[in-house]
């Protein structure tokens, strides 16, 4: 099996900005065990052993991007991914 980039996929408009300080902190002498090619190619590998062949994938409600896209309609979230006050009193869906 090949791994691939859609050229025609539309951009990817999530932006993180993360800061590592901490975990530093609880553990300054970390190494990873594995490279994100290592990393990529067990995903790959993972997927095939389990014969996984769902074309609509990306479909799933359960994908992250899928939920917090129904928080935001709901009005649960705000453009930066903050719960709204008033959502706090509801139950996530």
């Amino acid at each position: 099996m090949e791994t691939n980039i859609n050229p025609e996929a539309a951009p990817d408009q999530r932006s993180y900005q993360v800061d590592f300080s901490y975990y530093a902190s609880l553990a300054p002498k970390h190494v990873p065990q594995m490279t994100l090619p290592q990393a990529v190619a067990g995903l790959r590998d993972g997927l095939q052993a389990m014969d996984f062949a769902d074309p609509n994938f990306r479909e799933s409600a359960l994908m992250r991007l899928k939920v917090l896209q129904a928080h935001k309609t709901a009005g649960r979230l705000d453009g930066q991914l903050q719960w709204l006050p008033d959502a706090k009193k509801e139950s996530p869906a």
